[in-house]
């Protein structure tokens, strides 16, 4: 078996050389910033929190009937480009859970929304 060839690798010793240009834009160069001793510092304000993050999508599986899932599909593509419609699968099933943990929320929590549960579910067949 013959050794197998060392591998050329072009970092920096390629035979094409950058030609830099500069550039006049019109624009005036920044004047340049005193020195740190000559400044005085000013008073700075808190800093701000940072904005409300927007929710994390999980990906959930969950079983559904092949009919309902084949209507939900049909749904969605003859829908998407409307108004009210869905752009995807996706977007269907998050509203649709949305609407109904609302309609939840309204009917067994007195109208107030349900705190997020952290935990797990119970897994495997129901005792009854």
């Amino acid at each position: 078996m013959s050794p197998t060839p060392e591998r050329s690798r072009p970092s920096g010793r390629s035979p094409l050389k950058a030609n830099i240009e500069n550039i006049n834009t019109g624009a005036q160069a920044a004047p340049p910033a005193p020195a740190a001793a000559t400044l005085s510092p000013e008073p700075q304000a808190p800093p701000t929190p940072p904005a409300a993050a927007p929710d994390e999508t999980k990906s959930v599986t969950v079983k559904l009937s092949s009919s309902v899932i084949g209507k939900a599909k049909s749904a969605v593509l003859q829908t998407s480009g409307k108004p009210g419609g869905h752009r995807s699968f996706a977007g269907l099933v998050q509203a649709a859970v949305e609407r109904e943990v609302q309609r939840l929320a309204e009917e067994f929590n007195d109208g107030q929304p349900y705190e997020s549960h952290h935990g797990e579910f119970r897994r495997g067949r129901p005792f009854s």
